[in-house]
């Protein structure tokens, strides 16, 4: 199956940047109303959003984009880094003119749109980071093996039943109508331009390890809440860092940044935005009561 080809539950449209990126994103809750960007995390897709953006729309205008590489956006991205990503969401803002926003970043995502914070300052006014990524700190030497073992090879040659084991990695309790993820994953694998999807995968992981942003995390000056779930098998990594947890993690970005809280969600995993999607959902009306 082509990725273009993959089922959304909801109304897509196109956007061309000035790199010549095609990016597919999401826009509902109408104008006049916080516009708030929701990011996907590795490997993923504006669909990780699905249950969370829908009882959203009465109070927020909600973007959500396939970063590229991802999702039904190009694969055509030379340097997937979170500065880059950064980069073409404030292109998506303008081109829908939307000057301030919010953003909700999920993972990989989470690391985007801290990015996206500190290189544009007067165009973020506020994060919600769902099990962040770029807070754990890892060795040359440790960054070194995690880029060995996520490379295209191993992804082009992981077996159903792995694809399988990977997703159920990321959830406490993972649910029977969560099966769409399995099936889209393992039906983009006949794509025409999946190869080029698993080695922007690749560089997603070697470009985030080798660039950690919790040196520039006091640098904020927005409100920030940072969510973990209290069951995550991701973050921190428990072969590398096994006596490390994830609500070390967690207390480690909010005492680095003034004025910010944590959110620690019992019974959940790494993937929150699916898992409990209606806590998250919350958690992100309660963060602009601010």
């Amino acid at each position: 199956m082509e990725f273009e080809n993959l089922c959304y539950p909801f109304s897509t449209d196109y956007f061309l940047s000035g790199e010549g990126y095609k990016v597919c994103y999401h826009d509902s809750g109408g104008r006049g109303k916080p516009v708030l960007f929701f990011i996907h995390g590795l490997g993923s897709y504006m669909l990780a959003w699905k249950e969370v953006i829908p009882p959203l729309t009465e109070r927020f205008r909600c973007v959500a984009p396939d970063l590229p590489g991802y999702g039904k956006s190009s694969k055509k991205i030379e340097v997937p880094s979170p500065e880059n990503y950064a980069s073409i969401i404030t292109k998506l803002a303008d081109h829908l003119r939307i000057n301030n926003f919010s953003i909700c970043g999920h993972s990989m995502g989470g690391m985007v749109a801290l990015q996206a914070a500190l290189d544009y300052p007067d165009r973020v006014k506020s994060l919600i980071l769902a099990a962040p990524a770029g807070l754990e700190e890892f060795t040359p030497e440790e960054t070194d093996l995690v880029v060995n073992y996520v490379n295209p090879e191993s992804i082009i040659n992981n077996s159903e039943e792995g694809i399988r084991k990977n997703h159920l990695f990321s959830f406490y309790e993972y649910k029977e109508s969560l099966q769409f993820l399995i099936d889209d994953r393992i039906a983009i694998r006949t794509a025409s331009d999946f190869i080029q999807h698993t080695h922007i995968i690749s560089s997603s992981v070697e470009l985030m390890l080798r660039n950690p942003v919790t040196q520039r995390l006091n640098e904020l000056r927005i409100p920030v809440t940072v969510v973990f779930g209290e069951n995550d098998n991701l973050i921190p990594n428990k072969f590398l860092h096994p006596r490390i947890t994830t609500a070390e993690i967690g207390m480690l970005a909010v005492n680095m940044i003034p004025g910010s809280e944590l959110k620690m969600i019992p019974e959940c995993g790494h993937y929150i935005p699916l898992e409990q999607p209606e806590i998250l959902s919350d958690i992100i009306t309660n963060h602009f009561r601010f």
